[in-house]
C-alpha cells in the first residue's frame, strides 16, 4: 500500500501501488474518458509537461519504487510496460521521493532505468541476470551446485574405486571325483 486513502482496490485494500499507477490511474491523470480505449503510451509520449496528475502518479511511483529498493536493495531496476512510457515524463517527481524514503545505503547503489529492447526487455534483461554467473564460468558454477545439492541431501562426494592393476584371478583346483 503506497497510499491508505487511495482508491479501493481489486484485491479488496486501498491505496495499493497498482491503483494508484497502474493503467487506470494514468487514464485518470491523462483525462482519458473510462469507455475510451487509448494506446496509453502513444499518450505519454505526447506530454511535455506533466500535469498535476501525473506528478502524482509520479510521486506514487516513488513510493513504491523506494519500497522495492529497501526491502530487496537491488542494483538496477528496469521499468517495463506502461511503466517505460511513464518514467520519463514523471521522473523528476518518482526520484525526488525515492530519493527521500528509500534507505540512503541502497538509496545509493541502485539505478532506476528504462529498457532500450521494447516490449521483451524485462524477459531478456532478466534471463540474463540469471544466467550471467553460468556465463562467466560454467564450470564453477556446476561445481558449487554439485556442492550445495550434496550438502542438502546430506551425501558424501563419490570417490572412484581404485582399479586393480593385476587382472590375474586365481584358479580354484578342481577336486577329483573317484569314478
Amino acid at each position: 500500500m503506497v497510499n491508505p486513502r487511495g482508491r479501493v482496490c481489486r484485491c479488496g485494500s486501498r491505496g495499493c501501488w497498482e491503483t494508484e499507477i497502474g493503467s487506470s490511474a494514468v487514464a485518470r491523470a491523462l483525462k482519458v474518458d473510462s469507455g475510451v480505449e487509448v494506446d496509453l503510451a502513444e499518450r505519454l509520449a505526447e506530454v511535455s509537461r506533466p500535469s498535476a496528475g501525473l506528478r502524482t502518479v509520479g510521486r506514487y511511483l516513488g513510493l513504491g519504487l523506494a519500497s522495492i529498493v529497501n526491502v530487496l536493495n537491488p542494483e538496477v531496476v528496469v521499468l517495463g510496460g506502461m511503466l517505460r512510457s511513464l518514467y520519463p515524463v514523471v521522473r523528476d517527481e518518482a526520484d525526488a521521493v525515492l530519493e527521500t524514503s528509500a534507505l540512503t545505503a541502497p538509496f545509493e547503489q541502485v539505478r532506476v532505468v528504462v529498457p532500450a529492447l521494447g516490449g521483451d526487455a524485462v524477459l531478456v534483461g532478466a534471463a540474463e541476470k540469471a544466467f550471467e554467473a553460468v556465463l562467466a564460468d560454467p564450470a564453477g558454477v556446476l561445481a558449487t551446485a554439485c556442492r550445495d545439492a550434496r550438502a542438502a541431501l546430506g551425501t558424501a562426494p563419490r570417490r572412484r574405486a581404485a582399479v586393480a592393476t593385476d587382472t590375474k584371478v586365481p584358479v580354484q583346483a578342481k577336486a577329483s571325483v573317484p569314478a
